[in-house]
Formats: C-alpha cells, structure tokens, sequence
C-alpha cells in the first residue's frame, strides 16, 4: 500500500507499506506531482517508510526522476527510514541522485520532527505528530 495524502497546510504526508506494485508506485507519483503542481506555494513532505525492506529498482528510478522533476518546488522533504536496514541506505543514495539537499533520510522521529518543524505552522506541526503516532 502506498498513500499520499495533504490534509492540514502545505503538509503532505506520504505512507508506504509493502507490497505494493508499480502500477501503485505509478499512481502515486502521478499524486505526488499533481498536488506538487497544484500548490501556490512550496510543500512540506514527510514520508513514513518504516515498514519498507527494499525497493525494486523500476521503483526506485521512477521516484528518483520525480524528485529531481519537483526539487523547485519542495520546501522540505523528510523520510523516515527503518533504524537498521539496507533500505535506509537505499533511500539515502535515492536522495543524492535526486540532488537536493532539502530532502533528508532519518532514522529518529523526533530529529525528523525538529527538522520539518522549523518550517511548519503549529497546525501542521500537530497533524505530523498524529501522522508519525508520536
């Protein structure tokens, strides 16, 4: 399963649990960038994949080119990557292909929660509490 979702401000939030397939890869970067285009102003992202092992490289390419795509348009964005796995280094070289360094990987929800915060109203600050169970 794979979500994207903007429900308070100019955050969105982005959730990715396995299995999921390329046709629901697909469809979200099609999301991703319709409610990137749709904006007046910057967004904040916040993308919770604790629960992904590995992503195929179709996958992985395709996220890739969307980011570099929408870089202009991205305030920040922050993944929350599992604590110990090859997938948080995957995530991390995932970043540095797409060259922009307001996109980081954490591995601690609250360091995650410091970074976007500096940039979030109290409103969005509160529904990323909520998004990340914290």
């Amino acid at each position: 399963m794979m979500q994207c979702e903007r429900r308070v401000g100019r955050l969105c939030e982005v959730s990715a649990r396995p299995p999921f397939t390329v046709d629901e890869a697909d469809a979200q970067v099609l999301r991703v960038r319709l409610l990137v285009t749709a904006s007046k102003q910057p967004l904040v992202f916040c993308s919770d994949v604790r629960a992904v092992t590995v992503l195929p490289p179709e996958i992985a390419n395709r996220m890739v080119a969307l980011m570099r795509v929408d870089n202009p348009l991205i305030e920040r964005h922050a993944f929350l990557v599992p604590d110990s796995s090859i997938f948080g280094m995957q995530v991390e070289r995932m970043l540095r292909d797409a060259a922009n360094p307001v996109r980081r990987a954490f591995r601690d929800a609250g360091e995650l929660t410091r970074w976007l915060g500096e940039v979030l109203a109290r409103e969005e600050a509160r529904r990323l509490d909520e998004f990340l169970g914290r």
